[in-house]
């Protein structure tokens, strides 16, 4: 009986010292940040209607769009080989056709600013 006490007693306290460590010290977990993207043409107008799709090692995470202010916001863990393509696809509409961009995602980099340049017309391509 004296040993089962002395047993009961030693995995309480036992227990009880993690629980306290955890407490005390945390428990890690992997960091994740915030990205955000603001886009704008040379003149420095934000460009809404933007596809922001966002890509890893394995493949596209999520798709987006620019809001009016030509910015969107991701939430999410960066790994290696992370990043966004962005493409005009509305033609013309909201200031233009762009071309589209790559950019890399860095896990020490929050905000990225990205200057879109219009596709060159094709000189037999004719506005009315």
């Amino acid at each position: 009986m004296k040993g089962k006490f002395k047993k009961l007693l030693a995995f309480l306290a036992t227990g009880s010292m993690s629980v306290i460590l955890a407490a005390c010290y945390g428990v890690p977990i992997e960091d994740s940040h915030y990205k955000q993207i603001s886009t704008f043409d040379n003149a420095g107008v934000p460009i809404p209607g933007l596809s922001v799709s966002e890509y890893n090692a394995n493949g596209l995470v999520s798709t987006h769009t620019t809001s009016s202010n030509g910015y969107v916001a991701l939430d999410g863990y960066v790994i290696n080989q992370s990043y966004v393509k962005i493409e005009d696809t509305d033609g013309d509409a909201n200031g233009g056709d762009f071309q589209t961009k790559e950019v890399q995602l860095l896990s020490e980099q929050d905000i990225y600013d990205v200057e879109m340049q219009l596709k060159n017309k094709k000189s037999n391509d004719v506005a009315f």
